[in-house]
């Protein structure tokens, strides 16, 4: 893949750049997260826009970023993966942590 030359524009030095992306890698923080936690300190108007230049910024220095389904699978595995292994576990899970489920409550007052 072709190197392309760091913009002009961009808020962020290529050493910052680089720093970035070794919190992006190795934290195994999503492009979102880096955004929310660097745009004030780097002058960007908000998360979003931060986001989207750090992803502009990784592909223009020829950084390998992840794929989206890897990026699903990683942002639901806590959710998904109790309700996929053993569906009575997921129900006493959520019971436990957000109550009953709705067809719970209209059970017990029909019964």
């Amino acid at each position: 893949m072709r190197v392309k030359r760091h913009r002009r524009d961009a808020n962020l030095t290529r050493a910052q750049v680089r720093a970035a992306y070794v919190l992006y890698r190795d934290q195994g923080l999503s492009l979102r997260a880096l955004g929310a936690l660097l745009y004030e300190r780097f002058g960007y108007a908000s998360p979003h826009s931060c986001a989207n230049s750090l992803h502009d910024l990784f592909k223009g220095e020829g950084f390998e970023l992840r794929d989206k389904n890897e990026l699903m699978a990683q942002r639901n595995y806590r959710h998904g993966h109790g309700a996929r292994a053993e569906k009575a576990a997921y129900k006493r899970w959520h019971r436990a942590t957000f109550g009953p489920w709705p067809s719970d409550l209209t059970r017990t007052r029909s019964s």
